[in-house]
This record gives C-alpha cells, structure tokens and sequence, in this order.
C-alpha cells in the first residue's frame, strides 16, 4: 500500500512536469501555428529526423543504466557525466561536418543550417543527463516539475517574439535551443551532485554493456518516429510534412505525456523490484491498469474530435491535419502499454530482448510504411495504426514469457474501458456531426460530454480499472489532507 501511495503521489509530480511542460509547448505552439508556415514546422520536422538519431547515440543508454543500477557511487556517476558529454560532443561534431551531406541530397539550404544549429542541443542536454536520473531515482519529480515548466515558459516566449518579428523558421530553433539551456541549468540546481575529475574504465564498460542494447533499439525508435517526414518530404513535399507533423504533435501530447509519465515513474518501482518477480509483475499490471483508463478515453475522444480540435485551436489553414489525427490517436491508445511493457523488460534485465524486439517491430513498421508512402497521407497514418497493434501483440508476448504477463491476461484488464471508450467516442463523433457551428464552446462541450459519458458508464458497469485508479488516488488525496508523507 505504501508502494501504491508512493507511486501515485509521484505520478502527480511527474504529471504536473509532464504534462505542465507539454500543455505549456502546445499552447505556445498554436500562437507559433497561426505566425508560421506549415513549411516552417515542416523543416524542423524534418531536421528532427537527424537529430532525434544524434540524439539516441549522444545519451547511449546512460540515463536509463543509471536508473536500472541500484549500487552507484561517485566514481560511476562522474564517469556517466564524462562519457556523455564526450559521445555527445563527438556526436555533434559528426552532424555538424556531415549536414553538407544532408543539403546536397535533398538541396534545402535552410534544412542543413537548422541540423547544424539543433544539433548543439545534444551537448547541452548531456550536461544535465545525471542530475535528471538522479532525481528520477529518488522520484523527486517536484523539482523536475519546476525545471520543466519554467523552460517551457521562457522558451516559449522567446520563440512567440522571434515568430513575431519575421524569423520564420528561426523562432522554433530558438526555442528547442533556450529549452535545453533553461532546462539543464534548472536541474544543476535542483540536485546538489557534482562531477570530478575521475573516470572509472570498469564503470563505462559496464555503461556501455548496458547502453549499448537500449541505443540500438532508441536509435531504432528515433529513426521509425521520424522517417515519415523524410518520406513525406521526399513524395509530397514540406507543406505536407507540415500537416502531417502537426496531426502527429497534436496526438503525442497526451499520448507521449502519458506514457513518458507512466515510465518516470513506473521504471524506478521496477527498477526496485526486479529481483522479485511477482512484484514486478504486480507493479506492471497496475501500471498498465491505471494507464489505459486514461489512455483509451482520451485519444479515442480526440479521434471523435479531430475536426472540431483542428479547426478551433489551428484554424481553417491547418485542416488537412484533421484526417490524420484522427487516426493516429487511434494509434496512440496503445503507446503507454507499450512503453510499460518495454520497460518492465528492461529493469528485469533483459535489455538484449528489448533491441530484438524493437528490430522485429521497426522491420514490419518500415515495410508498412513503404508501402503506403505510395498511396496517400492518410495510408501513411493507417501504417501507423497497423504499427501500433503488431507492437501490442509482440511486446505482450514477451512480457508473457518473461514476467507471466501477456498478451490475453493484459488484452482482459483493458477490455472493458476500451469498450467503454469506444462507445464514449462513436456518440460523440455521431453528436459532432449533427452539432451546430465549431468553435471552442462546442469542443468543450462535447468533450465534456464525453467525460461525462465515459465515467457513468465505468460507474454503471463497474469497470474495476477504473475504481482501482479513482481508489489509488483517493488514497493520495487522503493522505495530504492527513499530513501524510511529503512529496518530492
């Protein structure tokens, strides 16, 4: 029970920094939407292909190694701190020698300037790799709340009066580069562990045995998440990169939020368990449990209101994103189950599984995605679905094998809310239609509608994952107002 209350009370700490720091970039990101052409985050999309590739080679695997090992002490931190900002140096040298490469391929000066710029980014961000694992595996989220969010705001500001006065795609460089700085200055502060000058050669092999499995399959992942702008680039051009990539964002801010949240604070409690095979399996089961009650409801209801959600928020220009949306929340119901399955995986020890599977997975996602690059933008969101459930299938199967956990046992704990979701959904998509007008009075609500809907239906038929979540944070709300333990 305390396990549970601890687990809750972090979750809302990382919340507040995850989803604080994301709302915060949304909301900055719909004022850049309506300064800015769908070319200019088009470019940038696109430049993030490079970087998000850069980006899985420069951090190595260090930050989750640091969080999986429970028995760190000075010498290894110092060597993690050293290794990192070495690869990532050498990383960024690498892009930024190399972009010429890039400009004559796909002859887009502007492309190779912004790579060049970005890829500074990965030096800053190894600065701060350590003070972040720290923190993660003290669950001390409070703090990283306050760094996030604050970088959030002033990067978000900076990039608004750059849009503001003329500098295109500019605004958006700057504001990916002042986040990173903020950011990284904010944890230095929020953890009192300095680096010295030693470096253990037993501490980085044992590093980058580690890392070298959790590179492999995020160097994997970065390159699958982004190579749709290189497709789409390449077949339709940047204005269609454009809207795909606003469908995409649009849809990764809950999805990504939630399952970047379940995993800061779900991979620690596994880390700590991951001798005990039925607590792990345990904690898994309730990570997966209170994941999908805000996961299907969520981006199936936004599925239902793309249209609305575009036109309200983006406006007339950026409608062509709406067909996408919607079915890419489809596709992004599942991310946090799979994040929590690859990472039960992990802390359990199977890290060399972990890059088979995502080799096995990437290999049927590039297939799909070949095929529909020659269809149409809306084959190329269908892949994506297509993706996303082979990934259910394959990830389950392995956490079935190794953790007792699989595909049927956890297809029966999700049944009854994705039910529920899928009829909130088709009502108000069947509403949506028929409703007069489209602006923000109708999207609020309709999706309050839809809240409303999904919640008397967990209530009427008992949908045990849902009373399990709304009793997990009861018992949180509970202890705060008792004086319980103090959060962090």
């Amino acid at each position: 029970m305390q396990q549970q209350r601890n687990a809750v009370g972090a979750t809302f700490w990382s919340g507040m920094d995850v989803v604080g720091r994301q709302l915060l970039q949304f909301c900055f990101t719909v004022l850049l939407a309506r300064l800015l052409l769908p070319e200019h985050f088009g470019t940038v999309a696109l430049a993030y292909l490079f970087v998000g590739m850069g980006a899985a080679v420069a951090e190595c695997g260090i930050q989750t190694a640091l969080i999986q090992r429970q028995d760190l002490t000075h010498s290894d931190l110092s060597t993690a701190f050293w290794l990192s900002l070495t690869v990532s140096a050498v990383t960024c040298g690498v892009m930024v020698a190399f972009t010429h490469v890039l400009n004559s391929v796909y002859g887009h000066q502007l492309l190779a300037e912004v790579i060049r710029l970005l890829s500074f980014v990965l030096v800053i961000n190894s600065i701060g790799t350590v003070q972040i694992s720290l923190l993660s595996k003290d669950l001390s989220f409070r703090k990283l709340a306050t760094a996030g969010t604050t970088s959030a705001f002033l990067s978000g500001t900076l990039a608004v009066v750059f849009a503001w006065n003329g500098f295109g795609v500019w605004a958006l460089v700057a504001q990916s580069l002042s986040f990173s700085v903020v950011n990284t200055i904010f944890v230095w502060r929020a953890h009192h562990w300095r680096p010295s000058l030693t470096i253990s050669f037993y501490s980085v092999k044992q590093l980058i045995d580690f890392g070298r499995f959790v590179v492999g399959a995020n160097l994997l992942e970065a390159a699958y998440s982004r190579v749709h702008s290189l497709v789409i680039g390449a077949s339709y051009g940047m204005r269609d990169v454009g809207f795909y990539d606003r469908a995409d964002t649009s849809k990764q801010l809950p999805a990504s939020a939630l399952s970047t949240l379940m995993v800061r604070v779900a991979f620690p409690l596994f880390a700590s368990a991951k001798e005990e095979k039925t607590q792990l399996r345990s904690s898994l089961r309730t990570g997966i449990r209170m994941a999908i009650v805000v996961s299907m409801p969520m981006m199936l209801g936004l599925a239902a209101l793309s249209e609305n959600f575009i036109l309200t928020i983006f406006g007339p220009r950026w409608l062509p994103s709406s067909a996408l949306l919607q079915i890419l929340c489809m596709a992004g119901a599942l991310w946090p189950i799979h994040a929590l399955n690859l990472h039960a995986l992990i802390a359990a020890g199977h890290a060399h599984l972990y890059v088979r599977i995502e080799v096995l997975k990437k290999s049927f996602g590039f297939l799909a995605l070949l095929i529909a690059s020659f269809h149409s933008l809306q084959a190329i969101a269908w892949a994506q679905l297509t993706y996303s459930i082979f990934a259910f299938f394959l990830n389950t199967h392995y956490t079935g094998i190794h953790l007792g956990y699989g595909t049927l046992a956890q297809f029966q704990d999700s049944r009854a809310i994705t039910l529920i979701s899928l009829l909130m959904a088709g009502v108000v998509w069947t509403l949506s239609i028929y409703w007069p007008g489209s602006g923000p009075f109708e999207l609020l609500a309709l999706a309050a509608l839809g809240v409303l809907i999904f919640v008397s239906m967990c209530v009427v038929g008992r949908a045990t994952a849902f009373l399990d979540a709304v009793r997990y944070v009861g018992d949180w709300m509970r202890s705060l107002s008792h004086g319980g333990r103090r959060l962090s």
